[in-house]
């Protein structure tokens, strides 16, 4: 179901409206797009959306210790070793030493686990290329402004 806006006289929508409306299509558009990641992690990894997801955050990172990530990604720490366990073994990420404890260890992802990451990256933007060519012109420049907008107020 896609909520209507109700419009003023002027053509403006009520601000309480709008946002209830950008936050359903922005949790739909979320949800289908960790639909994609999830696919994306049965066929490469043969588990689930955590293990992408972990990865994903660890390409973004560069280098983060296994607490940093268990704090990311909101999972516990045995849980985080077992995803960093699995993504190890099978050659996505290694442990290296913390240039700033040697006690201690960091994670980063390999060059397999960065082709891992794009190839998904690739696949969910032409999926979503795919579905912005069926717009027109006008909508495309709209649709476009709204995302400078977007990025401009959330500071993203």
């Amino acid at each position: 179901m896609n909520p209507k806006l109700s419009t003023s006289e002027a053509d403006v929508p009520d601000a309480q409206q709008l946002a209830d409306a950008l936050r359903h299509i922005v949790e739909r558009l979320g949800r289908r797009l960790r639909s994609d990641w999830t696919e994306d992690s049965i066929e490469y990894l043969g588990v689930g959306y955590t293990y992408i997801a972990a990865l994903a955050t660890l390409n973004n990172a560069g280098s983060i210790s296994p607490s940093a990530l268990a704090k990311r990604e909101m999972i516990s720490p045995p849980s985080v070793t077992r995803v960093v366990d699995l993504l190890e073994n099978r050659g996505f990420v290694e442990r290296v030493e913390n240039p700033n404890d040697g006690r201690q260890s960091v994670i980063k992802t390999t060059s397999a686990g960065r082709r891992l990451i794009q190839k998904g990256r690739m696949r969910r933007s032409a999926s979503l290329a795919e579905s912005l060519e069926s717009i027109n012109h006008g909508e495309l420049k709209l649709l476009h402004d709204a995302f400078e907008l977007l990025t401009r107020l959330y500071d993203l």
